[in-house]
């Protein structure tokens, strides 16, 4: 699995996390927040890693 894809995977796991948390009736920090922030982070960092390698390719060209 490669960076883009694992990174689209975090972010959409990190976006479903607060639909989730509120149907189960949770409080939002910790229950919510914390994984939210666990899961979003590294997605886009992993995400941004990709854009930023087109970013120099186009640059390169």
């Amino acid at each position: 699995m490669n960076k883009k894809t694992l990174g689209l995977i975090l972010i959409i796991s990190g976006g479903l996390v607060w639909p989730v948390g509120f149907w189960l009736k949770l409080k939002p920090f910790p229950y919510i927040i914390v994984p939210h922030i666990i899961l979003i982070v590294p997605g886009v960092i992993l995400r941004g890693s990709h854009i930023i390698e087109l970013i120099k390719k186009k640059r390169g060209k």
